[in-house]
């Protein structure tokens, strides 16, 4: 095989086990007992991230692995596994969802003077809305108080990113 993604349902099921009420994965042993697959893993820089496991010569992210256990497929080619909660300790199947590397990076939260993605001060002292839709930058006006201006952003995210947007809620998904 050439791709893990050639494997069946009915192979991974075979050596590993998920519950997605905790979030653990489990490998079947050949004596009938089960061992807890480590899920995060750190690096030599201290970054964390999803951990890896082997399964027949290949290497599998878990949060794929899990997918597979619940869905009875692997994710899209397009797409990856997301933490809706943005907690990558936290995997439960109500916090994993298919997304875009884009929807992904519409989660990330604003470090501006605004603190609200695409509200920026100008020089005259008003405040600019500006966002990127599909590759385009979209103005949607200047406002006299940030106020004002965090409310046409906050409502313009949500329209474009969905639950995708910084701190939007999520809606749990039943197991």
């Amino acid at each position: 095989m050439r791709s893990y993604r050639e494997f069946s349902f009915e192979q991974v099921a075979k050596t590993f086990s998920y519950d997605g009420r905790d979030g653990k994965l489990y490998r079947k042993l050949k004596t009938g007992r089960v061992k807890l697959v480590k899920t995060i893993q750190e690096d030599i820089s201290g970054n964390v991230r999803a951990a890896r496991v082997m399964f027949n010569g290949h290497t599998i992210t878990v949060t794929y692995v899990m997918w597979m256990l619940k869905t009875g497929g692997w994710p899209l080619e397009s797409m990856i596994i997301d933490h809706a909660d943005n907690n990558i300790w936290d995997m439960r199947w109500d916090n994993l969802r298919e997304a875009t590397q884009k929807q992904v990076g519409w989660k990330r939260r604003s470090w501006g003077q605004s603190g609200v993605k695409g509200v920026y001060r100008t020089s005259k002292g008003r405040w600019r809305v500006r966002i990127l839709e599909n590759g385009i930058r979209k103005h949607y006006g200047t406002y006299a108080t940030l106020e004002e201006a965090k409310a046409v952003a906050n409502r313009e995210i949500a329209r474009i990113q969905g639950e995708f947007a910084y701190g939007a809620p999520r809606f749990r998904r039943r197991i």
